[in-house]
């Protein structure tokens, strides 16, 4: 009822607004509401586009925001990941599962679609094989795709083997391979001669 009444209100209002400024224009010469009826169009304009690269610029702020926010989360969950796949073959500490909850938890406000279906995956298989498994590392390659799409980079040129070679550091393809960290790996080599 009060919604009512107030647009009636209204309405009467925005009438004899409209008729006081035909009747202002109806004392102006032709000339004269021609620059009058310019400016105020000028100014009209001018405060619409304002307003609308204001709104523009707050949209690129708050998804500066959501990127860095993305950034920290993808970089301190791919630091964990690495953490947990160069250890000993071990099970997860109930330390390092509380600072991955904590991640996780993180992640699931601000991560992709995809990103958060990939990371499940791992999360499912990491539960049913070994750390350091190929099927592990090939599903981390897979998040790690994810990622690189959800920030905004192109994939195409890339194997997913040699992104986690760039991230693990070692030479594409023995990612699917690795069953202790590469320090394990050179101190049980003998040089050849």
């Amino acid at each position: 009822m009060i919604g009512i009444g107030f647009l009636i209100a209204s309405a009467y209002g925005l009438y004899y607004a409209v008729q006081c400024i035909l009747g202002a224009f109806a004392g102006l010469e032709a000339m004269q509401k021609t620059i009058l009826f310019t400016g105020a169009f000028t100014l009209l304009l001018s405060t619409a586009m304002i307003a609308a690269s204001l709104c523009s610029l707050g949209k690129r702020l708050q998804n500066r925001r959501l990127q860095e926010e993305k950034l920290a989360a993808y970089g301190n969950l791919i630091n964990v990941w690495r953490a947990l796949v160069f250890a000993p073959q071990r099970a997860i500490q109930p330390r390092e599962e509380q600072i991955l909850h904590d991640i996780e938890s993180h992640l699931t406000l601000v991560a992709g679609p995809r990103v958060l279906r990939q990371y499940h995956r791992l999360k499912e298989i990491q539960h049913e094989a070994d750390l350091q498994s190929p099927e592990v590392f090939t599903q981390l390659e897979k998040v790690i795709l994810e990622i690189r799409r959800d920030i905004g980079y192109a994939d195409w040129g890339y194997k997913n083997s040699h992104l986690i070679s760039v991230l693990f550091e070692f030479p594409a393809g023995e990612s699917r391979h690795l069953k202790h960290s590469p320090s394990d790996q050179s101190a049980t080599q003998t040089p050849s001669e």
